[in-house]
Order: structure tokens, then sequence, then C-alpha cells
């Protein structure tokens, strides 16, 4: 996963998006340099909203919001004193919400969180390491850094008719991290914790490692600490989190 020294976007032969999706698996370095140069970075993120939205249609079909809402009500202590009708009315009222909000949802959270996240890079790496990027190759590096995930989204649908609809958890369908064998009587905070340790997570920050020291042209160790700060500021607040509200 160690960068080469990057090469001056002038010398790099540009190349196909194809070739940067069918390269991004084995030979993320060259891909990189193709970021550095042009970014490219709404086609693997239309690429992940199209996968996400036939996640989202298989589990709807399949497993239906009414439901994973049931499942997270019967899970959450605070909403045990409901009469079967309250339920009943919750349960209705927001399965009709997250059917629709969920197909715009995903598109907009993809989009939006990798912005974020290439925000965050930017701060780092441009303003704090004084590194030459801009925010459209940070873009580009978190975008085709997340393509890996269509892996994980594959598995996911596959989990949807393996399963059966009571067992299937939305927010973490496929074991890849610890936190998908336990139970729902484990702590929160401890599921929250393991689930972070996620296989696909860990490959996408060595990505964004290999990107970042391609286009800032910094080596792949620095470029890798200065990723992991953040992500593991991001891991203690969410395991806080799920700590102090469950």
């Amino acid at each position: 996963m160690m960068a080469a020294p990057p090469a001056s976007d002038s010398e790099v032969p540009k190349k196909s998006a194809l070739w940067m999706f069918a390269n991004i698996w084995f030979e993320p370095g060259r891909v990189f340099e193709q970021v550095a140069r042009a970014p490219r970075w709404w086609i693997p993120l239309l690429i992940l909203s199209i996968a996400t939205v036939a996640y989202l249609a298989a589990f709807s079909t399949q497993v239906g919001w009414d439901t994973f809402i049931r499942r997270e009500m019967d899970n959450n202590p605070r909403l045990e004193n409901l009469s079967s009708e309250q339920r009943a009315q919750i349960i209705s009222t927001q399965a009709k919400f997250a059917s629709i909000a969920g197909y715009v949802g995903a598109p907009v959270g993809i989009v939006g969180n990798a912005c974020i996240i290439a925000a965050v890079l930017i701060l780092i790496f441009k303003y704090l390491l004084d590194a030459p990027c801009g925010f459209g190759q940070a873009l580009g590096v978190v975008s085709w850094s997340m393509l890996p995930g269509l892996l994980k989204v594959g598995a996911a649908i596959l989990m949807v008719y393996l399963q059966s609809p009571q067992d299937f958890d939305l927010k973490n369908p496929v074991g890849v991290n610890i936190g998908y064998y336990l139970s729902s009587g484990s702590p929160a905070w401890v599921r929250s914790l393991l689930s972070s340790l996620d296989l696909f997570a860990l490959w996408n920050l060595l990505l964004v490692a290999t990107g970042m020291s391609v286009v800032a042209r910094k080596p792949w160790g620095s470029a890798l600490v200065a990723i992991l700060i953040p992500w593991g500021l991001y891991v203690v607040i969410t395991t806080g989190g799920a700590a102090l509200f469950g």
C-alpha cells in the first residue's frame, strides 16, 4: 500500500474512468495519479449512489421498513410503556416516511459525507501540513477510495435474501466487523466501538492515505497518521454517543 513518489501531472498519461474503476482494486497509487490530474469524483459517487438505492429497494421488498422500525422500538427501553395502538401508529407513520426518505437520503448522504471528509482532509493537508492539493483532488481521493464499498453493498443485498427479515440488521448488515456478532443485549458503546473496526472501513482508510500521499506529495506513513487522528476522534465521539444515549 506504500505509494511511490508521485510523478508530475504532465508526466502522467491520461487514463479513462473505466481504467480507473478497474485498477482502484489493484493499483490504487496509479489511479490516484489520475485523480491528481483529473479528480472525476462524481463517477464513483454516482456508482455508489445507484448501488445503495438498489440495496434499499431489495431491503424494502424483502424485509420492509416496518420490520426494521419495530425491531428498533423493541430494543429501545424508553418506548416500553407505549400501548400497542401507539406503537402501531408510530411504526406506520415512520415506515411511510422512511420508504421515501431512504431513497433520497442515501445519495445525498453519500455525497455529503464525501464532501465533509474532503473538507477535513483539506484542513489537515493544505492548511496544517502546507500540502499542494485542492478540494476537488481531496474529494476525488475520498470518492474513489469509497468504491470497495461496492463489495459490501453487494454482500448486503445477498444477505437481504438469505437472512430472515426479523434477523436482518439494516445498520450492520454484513459480518465484516466484530460488532456484527454481538447480541442486542451487549452494551451499545461496545457494539458501536467494535462495529467501527470494519474491514471495509480500514480498507477505505488505507486507500485515502495512499491517495492523499499522491495528491498532497507526502510520505504514505505521514498521510496515514494524519488521517487516523480525525478517524480516531470520530470513533471516540460515536462510541461516547452510544454510551450516553444507547
